[in-house]
């Protein structure tokens, strides 16, 4: 990764990490001093310690704090000292177990020595123990061999390190704080064994660890599993709409994708804008799980503080255009998606029905993507589809109808020292206004979705101030609360245009329809909706109702136009924060979508 970070690779809080103990073999020392130089970047006074030995010899300009005691080594002044230096520093590293600089380790009973203080542990190994025998590379081999049942000449494997690095006999042992996990030297692993190790950490899903390079200075996390990094890809490349579009976004799935033998195809939907599909076959033809995703966003705006196509970390947060609305969304759905077609191909996993991906264009706009896929016959009546729009963590399937109105009256000119020999559009468009507002202001409230309301987004008329305009038009946009139909709203505005008619003599009032989306209602009976609420259940402990969206989204279009009932939305971020200077996402909304979309997979179709 660019932009490499301990604070943000292990998720430390200055604020509430103050004492921070690190244990373990292959890399300890580095990481304390790699950290302490971090956190004073970022204005912090930093102390380092130890409880047992350190070496003495201290790196960018901070030199460790203990009694020398030969060997250019320190130890420990007492188990007390480093909360002691906690009152004249921000920050107090403390390395608190040694390993004969060996890269990987299992404690003995006096070790490690945390004091009682610690907020936060890391255990450390190194990834150049991995294919050595134990008795070569591991310090207190005999013990890692008893608790790992295996002999002291076999090789130490992957999963060997991540065992230690998540158990109460290794790295974990005394520990009862917070805790997180290093496996360094990163650049050592091929990537076959960097996947395996991410994907048996995810497994175990009970600590917060990474796998890093100093030399190569790039962080892949275990709760990542792909989607955070898949997060800053996609928020780097501009997708603006209007704009540059979504050709780049469109070339980076399709390579991300291609090898996992899923059927890709692309769509031109407009002149170089095209949807990605890309389908797993299931054993019976349907119905499909679809992932729907839209790669566009908004344009990037202004009075940024930070960078919109930088995909800047900070504070547990993604930043960027597009990093909540929703290229988080679509990459916790390719990551799932690109996982379940390799697991397919390599006979890991059989799928009794088909899931497919559906990437579209023009969301952001009058979203043509979505329309196109329909005529293609890409979605159908009974599949089960779901958008990862930002959700706040909710389950959302209701929308209100949209419905947009172009309005034109039509009035006659004059001079506006004779009013009366013409007949003024504005003013008539402005009589308009207030009978339309306040008949809809009368209309019925859903329970749920609230009050139908009008927009008049924009009006135009008028030349000069001294003459009568003879025309005027407006945009109008309703969202349309059951029981309230479009036909509900074209009788209020033919009501109210035959009252200004008469009123303002020589007045003509026309309309046209722009836009017409039904509303969409939640069905209880919907089992993709029992599906997602066991997923999200399993990966979070909370029941989840359906809940109201409130915009309309490609899955709306789809529930709309083909009376699907199985449509709803769930997806990394908060609405709030969309379409914004600072745009954001909290990269645990990422993490806790992807385990969802997992679930999900295995709820609905394995």
């Amino acid at each position: 990764m660019e932009d490499f970070s301990l604070i943000e690779a292990l998720r430390i809080n200055p604020q509430k990490h103050r004492l921070i103990s690190v244990v373990g073999a292959g890399g300890k020392t580095t990481l304390i001093f790699a950290l302490a130089r971090e956190l004073q970047g970022r204005e912090m006074s930093v102390a380092v310690t130890t409880t047992t030995h350190m070496a003495s010899e201290g790196r960018y300009g901070i030199i460790p704090m203990g009694i020398p005691c030969g060997d250019g080594k320190i130890k420990g002044i007492s188990r007390e000292y480093p909360a002691e230096l906690l009152k004249r520093y921000d920050i107090v590293l403390v390395e608190a177990d040694g390993s004969r600089r060996l890269p990987f380790k299992v404690p003995a009973e006096h070790e490690p020595v945390l004091p009682k203080e610690t907020d936060l542990v890391i255990g450390v190994a190194g990834a150049g123990a991995i294919g050595q025998p134990f008795a070569r590379s591991c310090c207190r081999y005999e013990l890692a061999c008893e608790y790992l049942a295996v002999g002291e000449e076999d090789r130490i494997l992957p999963q060997h390190l991540v065992s230690a690095l998540t158990a109460s006999w290794g790295q974990k042992k005394g520990v009862e704080c917070e805790y997180r996990y290093v496996i360094g030297q990163g650049d050592l692993l091929a990537r076959e064994q960097l996947e395996e190790i991410l994907r048996d950490a995810q497994n175990k899903k009970k600590d917060r660890g990474c796998i890093l390079s100093f030399k190569e200075r790039w962080y892949r996390t275990e709760t990542e599993c792909e989607s955070v990094s898949l997060t800053r890809d996609l928020v780097r490349i501009e997708s603006t709409n209007p704009g540059k579009g979504e050709g780049e976004i469109e070339e980076y799935i399709c390579e991300y994708l291609k090898n996992t033998d899923a059927r890709i195809r692309t769509d031109e939907v407009l002149p170089g804008r095209r949807n990605v599909t890309a389908t797993i076959c299931g054993e019976e033809k349907g119905p499909m799980l679809v992932f729907s995703c839209h790669m566009d966003t908004v344009v990037i705006g202004k009075d940024w503080t930070r960078k919109p196509l930088g995909g800047e970390m900070e504070d547990g947060r993604l930043y960027g255009r597009g990093a909540c609305d929703m290229k988080s969304g679509l990459a916790c759905a390719l990551a799932v998606f690109k996982r379940t077609a390799l697991a397919v191909k390599e006979g890991r996993m059989r799928l009794r029905y088909p899931l497919r991906l559906l990437c579209s264009v023009d969301e952001e706009g009058y979203m043509q993507g979505v329309e196109h896929a329909l005529e293609q016959g890409l979605v159908r009546a009974e599949d089960w589809v779901l958008d990862m729009e930002p959700t706040g963590g909710e389950i959302q399937m209701a929308h209100k109808g949209r419905l947009w109105l172009e309005v034109c009256v039509h009035g006659i000119t004059a001079h506006a020292s004779k009013p009366e020999q013409g007949a003024d559009a504005v003013a008539a468009a402005a009589e308009l206004i207030h009978d339309i507002r306040r008949e809809i202001g009368k209309l019925l409230q859903h329970p749920l979705m609230g009050k139908t309301t009008v927009t008049f987004g924009q009006i135009e008329g008028g030349y000069q101030p001294y003459v009568v305009p003879d025309e005027c038009q407006i945009w109008m946009d309703v969202r349309l609360a059951p029981p309230t139909s479009a036909e509900g709203i074209f009788a209020i505005v033919n009501k109210a245009a035959a009252r200004v008619k008469e009123e303002i003599p020589g007045i003509c009032i026309e309309y046209r329809v722009t836009g017409d989306r039904p509303y969409v209602e939640i069905n209880e009976k919907s089992h993709l909706l029992a599906g997602l609420q066991k997923a999200v259940w399993s990966v979070t402990g909370k029941e989840q109702k359906a809940g109201v969206f409130p915009g309309y989204t490609d899955t709306a279009v789809i529930a709309g136009r083909l009376g699907n009932k199985d449509c709803m939305s769930y997806g990394p971020g908060d609405l709030k924060y969309a379409h914004k200077p600072d745009e954001h996402v909290d990269i645990e909304d990422i993490e806790r979508c992807e385990k969802v979309l997992t679930e999900l997979v295995k709820e609905m179709i394995q």
